[in-house]
């Protein structure tokens, strides 16, 4: 069983921060329309009039789920964005383990991407913005190659990042793995790392050069 103490911190001994937890696990479980107050707060151990008083409606707690799974899972690429940034690497293991630390989350986010939830739009547009910035700053100082399409690289790096979130137990029944697992995201980034920057063609001429527009 995975934990899902979100945020360290005093807050999360109050009973907003238990409603919260409870309604990210049970939004996880059963979606926001399966779930009601009373479920919340009966997870949560604490009256369902707490819910109201402190966030006006389930609406508004949904609100604050949201709010916080968008601060947690784009933390690493706003923590990296200065110059004296680690690897991509390392910022690609970042990313991968603030989704292993934060299980509960992880679970809401991608069933939030299977039911086409504004949250996941949210969370994937920051992705964007912030990757698009990054992208943008690396290929004035010509760490990229000058021909990259820059409105598709940020994608192609999302594709990475989110593939292992959406298709997790397909991938974990094929290798018999822990998506998130410590040394599995290890080498994951590291695979991740090599395809960006070598790709996967032994020989450069090997590679299509040209791709008809379509029709």
């Amino acid at each position: 069983m995975s934990t899902h103490v979100i945020v360290a911190s005093a807050e999360d001994l109050s009973s907003r921060a238990r409603l919260r937890d409870a309604a990210v696990r049970l939004f996880a479980e059963r979606g926001v329309a399966g779930t009601s107050v009373r479920d919340i707060a009966e997870a949560a151990g604490v009256t369902a009039g707490l819910i109201t008083h402190h966030f006006g409606s389930k609406e508004r707690l949904k609100a604050a789920v949201d709010e916080l799974m968008v601060e947690v899972f784009t933390a690493p690429l706003t923590a990296h964005s200065d110059r004296s940034s680690p690897t991509a690497e390392a910022v690609g293991e970042a990313l991968a383990q603030s989704m292993a630390a934060h299980p509960d989350l992880r679970a809401y986010l991608r069933r939030s991407f299977l039911e086409n939830d504004l949250a996941s739009a949210e969370v994937f547009d920051r992705f964007v913005g912030l990757l698009r910035d990054l992208l943008a700053e690396m290929h004035a100082a010509g760490t990229l190659r000058a021909a990259l399409d820059l409105d598709w690289a940020p994608l192609q790096v999302l594709f990475l990042h989110f593939g292992p979130l959406l298709l997790g137990p397909a991938v974990e029944r094929i290798l018999n793995i822990d998506s998130y697992a410590h040394d599995v995201i290890r080498r994951r980034s590291r695979a991740h790392l090599e395809l960006l920057s070598r790709g996967f063609f032994s020989n450069p001429s090997d590679a299509p050069r040209k791709f008809d527009d379509p029709a």
